[in-house]
């Protein structure tokens, strides 16, 4: 992995952007990709494989969904306790809180090394061969966790095929916005959304049902439906096309014409040269821009804010839901609930948050990602403290406001803050940069993911703080309502060459919405 400040490779791109004579003369204007000018339907039909495609890289995220959730839950399940756990005095089972935290900490450890090694190769081989190889690793690795009998082999089988997990989220959300046109690209990137509630929704289910079955296929029968997954989404992918970005970013600028063919059907305003063109162009503005492609460039110029940006919004969905979020199954039943209901309100939280997905879609048709948000974060910020509050609710009744309220800001979370948040990180960055860039948000989300998983076993388990574990997550969104306010830009409709024109002139906020982008501009950046 290189650091260094412009490596060889990048110095071989820029050479490649420079010499190619693939662009046609007379392309001047600063504008949105030709792609036919398609509202949204009409878009869905004529670039239907483009989307077809992304879909099937995108079911790679449930698999880490799937995982992420599992042990949190399974905590709660007796024969899982009981199997895995130490005997107490009471005669009950429990998984120590030492052993939560390493669990969760240590698979998601693994997840930030994978994902920072696997951002330069993705730049160095592409999208469709780092999915194939991490998805024939965490086949082979996932059985581990399957065979496993013991805490420690648990461990280590997780850890294992943990490494490929982060790989496969920033590889579908880069895939999804450069696979389709710009009118498409939130729908696509708040898919990969979706596919992880998807993956809850799933877990959840099979947990419920095996719950019933009182023995170790409690537990053996959710680990196993880790390993099936892998296999068939590889072989899917071996006939995926590769990101027309990725082919023209090495100068294979043909070979992305062809791949741009396969991901749309023809149409008389698309002509994919043209749209392949308009790929170089930005490129030649990053390059004049002087943009770099190393994990240092990250933190350089007009490359900061775009990091900060980033990372806070892809940070975000973790922050909201601070501890509770992924462990309300654990967390229902600190609040008093039994097992079986415990169960049932974790499935229905992740059903919510799907309908909520769903819903996103139709506000994304009407309103800009940064006014979904915040709106988002305004219904979010009471929820969460009155959660908390109701804690002080001695009595089944409050248990059961606030299982009804945990609900209610699921589907807030699910219809605002879960899928927004993706569609703004995978946009923002660089196009030279959004692997690195994404690998960076991913990682930092990972780590307050880390803290999560630390902290959930003392505040729920040993501290007993019950429902009042919802404060700091009250906290985080109160955070994120005025980072949005001063920080977070609109994004929507815009170019990724108008995005990189409105970094580069050090555009504030407020005015990405309305700012009309020219040629002068286009100048201008290329001399800052």
């Amino acid at each position: 992995m290189s650091f260094d400040s412009k490596s060889d490779t990048d110095k071989m791109e820029e050479k490649q952007v420079e010499d190619s004579s693939f662009v046609e003369e007379g392309h001047t204007a600063v504008a949105k990709a030709p792609d036919g000018g398609l509202n949204v339907r009409q878009a869905l039909s004529v670039w239907r494989k483009g989307v077809a495609w992304s879909v099937v890289l995108s079911l790679a995220v449930m698999m880490e969904s799937y995982n992420t959730i599992l042990l949190n839950s399974l905590y709660a399940a007796p024969p899982f306790q009981k199997d895995y756990g130490m005997k107490l005095k009471s005669g009950k089972y429990q998984i120590p809180s030492e052993w939560q935290s390493a669990l969760g900490s240590g698979t998601v450890a693994a997840t930030i090394i994978g994902v920072l090694v696997a951002a330069p190769l993705i730049d160095r081989f592409g999208y469709r061969k780092v999915m194939i190889g991490g998805l024939v690793w965490a086949f082979g690795f996932s059985w581990l966790i399957f065979l496993s009998k013991d805490l420690a082999q648990l461990l280590a089988g997780n850890m294992c095929s943990a490494l490929p997990w982060g790989a496969f989220i920033v590889c579908a959300v880069s895939y999804a916005v450069e696979v389709v046109p710009t009118s498409l690209r939130s729908y696509l990137s708040s898919y990969v959304n979706l596919c992880f509630v998807i993956g809850h929704v799933i877990a959840a289910g099979v947990l419920r049902a095996s719950i019933s079955y009182k023995s170790v296929w409690t537990y053996k029968l959710p680990f196993l439906l880790i390993c099936i997954p892998p296999l068939p989404i590889a072989l899917a992918l071996c006939w995926a096309p590769e990101s027309p970005y990725w082919l023209a970013r090495k100068g294979r600028l043909e070979d992305a014409a062809v791949a741009m063919d396969r991901l749309h059907a023809p149409h008389p305003d698309i002509d994919s040269k043209a749209l392949v063109a308009h790929i170089h162009e930005t490129y030649k503005v990053e390059q004049e821009m002087r943009t770099g492609g190393s994990f240092v460039d990250l933190f350089k110029g007009s490359n900061l804010r775009r990091t900060e940006l980033a990372t806070i919004a892809w940070t975000s969905p973790g922050l909201v839901g601070y501890v509770v979020q992924f462990y309300q199954t654990f967390f229902f039943t600190r609040a008093g609930f039994p097992t079986d209901k415990a169960f049932a309100l974790g499935l229905g939280s992740y059903a919510i948050a799907f309908v909520g997905g769903v819903v996103s879609w139709f506000l994304q048709a009407r309103l800009g990602r940064r006014t979904i948000i915040l709106c988002g974060l305004c219904f979010m910020l009471p929820i969460m403290l009155l959660v908390g509050s109701l804690d002080f609710v001695k009595s089944q009744s409050g248990h059961w406001a606030q299982a009804i309220l945990f609900l209610v800001w699921f589907f807030f979370y699910g219809s605002t803050q879960g899928p927004i948040p993706y569609a703004v990180a995978s946009e923002i960055p660089a196009v030279k940069l959004r692997a690195k860039t994404l690998a960076i948000a991913r990682s930092v989300y990972y780590t307050f993911f880390i803290s999560s998983t630390v902290l959930s076993p003392y505040m729920l388990q040993t501290w007993n703080m019950k429902g009042k574990a919802a404060y700091p997550a009250a906290g985080f969104t109160a955070f994120l309502l005025v980072w949005t306010y001063f920080r977070l830009p609109e994004t929507k409709g815009r170019s990724f060459e108008e995005l990189d024109i409105m970094f580069g002139l050090r555009l504030p906020a407020r005015k990405f919405s309305s700012y009309v982008v020219t040629e002068e501009d286009r100048r201008t950046v290329g001399h800052i």
